[in-house]
């Protein structure tokens, strides 16, 4: 990425990334690359125009799974999947560029995301819900947080705006889990 590129730019909003976390074909290097390779020339090209602020969405997937448990920003285990492991060392390294003078970021961790476009089953069953064609479930006790992308694009503009969430690590869900 060229500096010029990022000319008279205060704030990054870093949304890019290798978003299929159940394909692992292609292992941990495609989402080396495409994730934490690409975030480190981000990086560079952000430092070089003298960008001081990235916000970067990352995943909940940068954890392990907790099971039954409730994971809040204290909860460190590491991932087990390659998109996991990927998006946490894109992390690792955006928090340690944020540790510059002059520099900031903060890292958003979505849960599974609902809305216009969102490609996945989630969206699939949606749809077969709402054409009558989706037959009820039993009770699976299976809870899962969601989150509806306009509400993180909200979260995205509120850190931005507040500069006490510089350096800081947020997961970002409706309180209830569905």
């Amino acid at each position: 990425l060229p500096p010029q590129s990022l000319a008279e730019v205060d704030v990054v909003f870093h949304v890019a990334g290798y978003a299929h976390a159940l394909d692992e074909r292609d292992g941990e290097a495609k989402h080396q690359h495409s994730t934490v390779e690409a975030t480190r020339n981000l990086l560079e090209a952000c430092a070089d125009a003298r960008v001081g602020k990235v916000v970067f969405i990352s995943t909940v997937k940068a954890v392990t799974d907790p099971g039954t448990q409730v994971a809040d920003e204290s909860w460190a285990e590491m991932p087990t999947s390659a998109y996991g492991r990927a998006k946490r060392r894109a992390e690792e390294l955006l928090l340690a560029w944020g540790e510059v003078p002059g520099r900031s970021v903060t890292v958003l961790r979505p849960p599974l995301l609902m809305g216009q476009g969102a490609r996945g089953n989630l969206n699939r069953m949606f749809e077969a819900i709402h054409a009558r064609q989706f037959p009820p479930l039993p009770d699976f006790h299976n809870q899962r947080s969601l989150l509806h992308v306009d509400d993180l694009v909200a979260a995205m503009l509120h850190v931005h705006a507040h500069h006490g969430a510089a350096g800081a690590v947020f997961f970002v869900a409706y309180p209830h889990p569905y």
